[in-house]
Formats: C-alpha cells, structure tokens, sequence
C-alpha cells in the first residue's frame, strides 16, 4: 500500500517538507495544499514598501538549495520570492500541488488511522475530503494577521492596509499617514513611506531595539566564485552562522563574559541611537526601557532617521481610544490626529494559527485496536487549538502532540529565534519528523503520537534553559502567551539544537500503537 502525505503550506517550510519526504519515501503519494496561488508562504504576502529579511541571505535558504546568485547581504521580499519560486520550480511542485486551495478541516480516523483533510477552492466552494496517512503543517506561525481592536476603524473612510496583506492600489504620495505598530515590519516600512507621505504619524506601545545593518551588494566576483566553488559559499554560509550563533551569550545572564558582552553590545546600540537621532524627545522615545533582546532586535539604518524626520510624529505611550468622524484619530489623552491612510504594523495572531481551520484529533478513550470503552458521556474529540490553550502552547520536539496522532507541525511551540535563522529548526525538524515516521513503520506501528509524559519532560527542560536568559524579562512582549509562559523561543543556542535535533527519535517516547 502506497503511504501518503499531506502537506499544508508552500512557503519555505511546505517546500523543504516536499522536498525532504520525496528524498525518504521515494514511492509515497504527497500532495501540497496552497492557499494562495503559487509558491512563496509569508513572503509571498508579505510585499510592503521595504520589506526584507533580517537575516543575511546565505544563511536564509535552505541548506540543500544554496543560492550564488543573491544580489544583497540582506536579501528583499522579491528576491526571497524568486528564490523559492526557483526551487519550487526544479522541484517540480506544481505537479502535487493544489493552488488556491484552503484545508478547513483535519479529523482524525481511529479505526482507518489516517486524517480526512476538508479543503474548498475559490472556483469550487463545495468542500472536498481526502485521507492520509500523514499530515505534515507547514503553515507557520506568521500567516494569520493580527488586527487591532479599535473602535471607529471599521467607520474610516481612507484605505485600511495590513503590512501582511500589502494593497498596490493604496496611494501614499502626498497623504496624511498613520502606522500603528513599531516592530519589525514597521521599522522596514516607516522610512519608504516617509520618503513620500506627506506627513507621518507613528503610534508605538513599546520602542525596538535597533541595531546597525551592515548592508552590502555581492560583486560579480563573488557571485562567480559561490557559484563555480560551492565549498566557498558553503564555508560564507557557516561563518555567518557561527556568527550569529555567538550573539546567543549576550542574552544569557549565567556568567561574567556575557555580562561584558552584554554591556559592549548595549553601548554600540545607545551610541547607534544617538548618532541617528537629534530631536531629544524623539531620542528619549525610540530608546527602550527594558533589556536588549527581550523582545525582538531589528537592524535598520533607516527607521531611526525616519523617525528624526521633521514631517514623523512619534506617539508613545497613548494609545489610540477611537477614531472619529472626518477620519480624525483620538488618543486616551484627547490628542486628535487628522490621517487619510492608516497602516496596521501590527503582527500576526502566533496563539490563533489555527483560526482558519479546525483540526480535530483522537479521544483519549480511543486506543490503539479502535476499542471504545463505555461511557456514560460521549466524550468529545479534542480540537488542537483548544488543546493549545490548556494551559498553553505546547508539543514534544516542537512537532508533535498527544492525541494527535501521525499530525506534524513545523516551527511548532517554542522552536522559533531570537538570534538566528528560523530555516534551521525548520529543516531540523522536517528531517527528526522523518526518522520518526521511518523508523515507527520499521517497528511496525501504525502510527506516531507522543505521550503526555515526554511532552511534559520536554516542557521542563524548555522551561529549565530560558532560567538566567534575558527572553524571560519581558512577559508583556510577543514571545509570551498572556499567562507568562514564552511559547515562542528555543532558549538555548542553534549548536545545541543541532545536537538535539540530529539524535535518533526514541521511539520510547511515542505511544506504542
């Protein structure tokens, strides 16, 4: 019988997942579902003026698809675009993927083992069930935009524009301008539309920690030795890892060198600060009050400029309370601000990734030969968001949760950075996944489900590594759920979950079924 894969998402994860499955299960069926229509996942929506990664280019791409050809240090969104359509492309994609296509529902099957996935497309609204053996969720955690609670926005009658679902037809030249927001897609898009607008307003909750960007164009050179010496870029690519890696000490308080780093760091950025802002109240403002990489850091060496401009208005620390008649903007302290656009800088739902479907796994009733004990109750098949509020976000390696069995998720709980490529754990855990999946059908199970108690000893040992760092400072920040707990970060260095991450599964650690 010929195994079977879904997987969600064609995005960076989708792609790798594709391409990784195929490499270990040769002669299994994979299909791909896709919301939108091709290749691309968060940079495909993501098209903002300035969007870009911030993370240097070689060290952003997967390992086994090196890149000689990109063009910058940092590349930008249509770059990044390219690069995955590239890969999509060679990797023959379009032959298992299905374009425009929303799953809206997985539901596990105990005595078939597989998952009806539900999905329904734009042209054909009536909803299709298939099953699979496997389920591979490679959605991300940034794909859900995050919309504010503010009264009167629904009533103002300028354009409306999330930086995750950027509108071509919105005109900024010349206009009254708000951003609501000052994180990371705010600090690339504030210094392109200030080139335009006619006036900049920008509403921020906290200041970023902003860092100098050492930006650079790759000569023809360079690009011919990457391309025509692949050990060099490959060497290029580790050193930038390794060097990212190292700024993992600055976030940990444990001993007297990262104290010192810590301190030589902080002094560069104050200094960075001040060169780039003269007005001092704006100087005051765009200088955080709480420790560097407790929320995310961004370099830019543009934001801080843009913020200095004469023609920005920065707002700190009074949010917005309504927005009036004639498009005015209100704060709590009766501030009223005049604006003919207004850009919603404000994140991505990471708790609610779920949202846009229901996924329903087993009862804990069900076992593994399908028996179903008498109950007095009907007991009620659990759904994986809910289970992800009980009391938190959680799964074993990051990937798997109890209940939900042969379900996998890629850059699940807590396996995001705060200093380093996110391509690295997403590619670690496709390939644990793998082995996992080989090496339960070789000891003949049916199925892949962890058990409660790994997934707490995992918790605990991801509780035990954020102790003495600095990403368990600010629980007001995005990292956090509301109940303190971060859900969000690998507390520990990339090297470590690479030794992690490498180990062979132990099957232990899995219901046997």
């Amino acid at each position: 019988m010929v195994t079977t894969f879904c997987v969600i998402g064609c995005g960076l994860g989708g792609l790798n997942a594709v391409i990784q499955t195929r490499r270990q299960f040769p002669n299994a069926r994979i299909v791909l579902y896709e919301e939108s229509d091709g290749a691309g996942g968060v940079w495909r929506w993501n098209r903002y003026p300035g969007c870009a990664c911030d993370v240097p280019s070689h060290l952003y791409s997967l390992a086994d698809e090196p890149n000689p050809e990109w063009d910058e240090h940092y590349a930008n969104s249509p770059s990044i675009r390219a690069y995955l359509e590239r890969v999509a492309e060679k990797h023959k994609i379009q032959d298992i993927a299905r374009f425009n296509t929303r799953v809206t529902r997985l539901e596990w099957n105990n005595p078939a083992n597989q998952w009806k996935v539900t999905s329904t497309t734009k042209d054909t609204p009536e909803p299709t069930e298939e099953w699979y053996d496997y389920v591979i969720s490679a959605n991300g955690p940034l794909h859900v935009p995050k919309y504010p609670s503010i009264h009167g926005l629904g009533e103002f009658t300028g354009p409306v524009v999330h930086t995750a679902r950027w509108r071509d037809d919105v005109e900024f030249r010349g206009k009254r301008v708000a951003v609501i927001g000052t994180g990371a897609s705010a600090v690339q898009a504030v210094p392109e539309l200030t080139k335009v607008a006619k006036s900049m307003v920008v509403f921020q909750r906290h200041a970023s920690w902003i860092m100098p960007k050492d930006e650079y164009k790759y000569s023809a050179t360079v690009k011919w030795i990457f391309r025509n010496i692949p050990l060099a870029q490959r060497l290029w690519r580790i050193f930038i890892f390794l060097s990212m890696d190292f700024r993992y000490f600055v976030f940990v308080r444990k001993s007297w060198f990262s104290q010192r780093l810590e301190a030589s760091v902080m002094k560069l950025v104050h200094t960075f600060i001040h060169d780039n802002v003269q007005d001092l109240v704006k100087r005051k403002l765009t200088t955080p009050n709480y420790p560097l990489g407790a929320r995310r850091i961004t370099p830019s060496n543009s934001y801080l400029k843009a913020i200095d401009d004469p023609k920005t208005t920065l707002i700190s620390g009074d949010a917005i309370s309504h927005i009036a008649a004639n498009n005015i903007i209100v704060t709590e302290s009766g501030l009223k601000i005049p604006v003919d656009v207004i850009v919603l800088a404000t994140g991505f739902e990471l708790q609610d990734i779920f949202q846009n479907f229901k996924i329903v796994g087993r009862t804990s009733s069900e076992t593994a030969d399908n028996q179903v004990p008498l109950k007095r109750t009907p007991e009620l098949a659990p759904e994986l968001q809910h289970v992800f509020n009980m009391p938190h976000p959680r799964a074993y390696m990051s990937a798997c949760v109890p209940q939900f069995p042969n379900l996998f998720l890629i850059m699940g709980p807590n396996s995001a950075l705060g200093h380093s490529s996110v391509l690295i754990p997403m590619e670690l855990q496709t390939k644990y996944i793998l082995n996992l999946i080989h090496d339960s059908r070789n000891a003949g199970r049916t199925r892949v489900e962890a058990t409660p108690a790994a997934m707490k000893r995992w918790n605990e040992f991801l509780k035990e590594g954020f102790v003495d760092t600095v990403w368990q400072t600010d629980k007001s920040s995005w990292y956090f759920d509301g109940k303190g707990h971060n859900f969000t970060l690998w507390p520990f260095s990339v090297s470590y979950m690479m030794w992690v991450f490498k180990k062979r599964p132990d099957l232990r650690d899995f219901v046997q079924c």
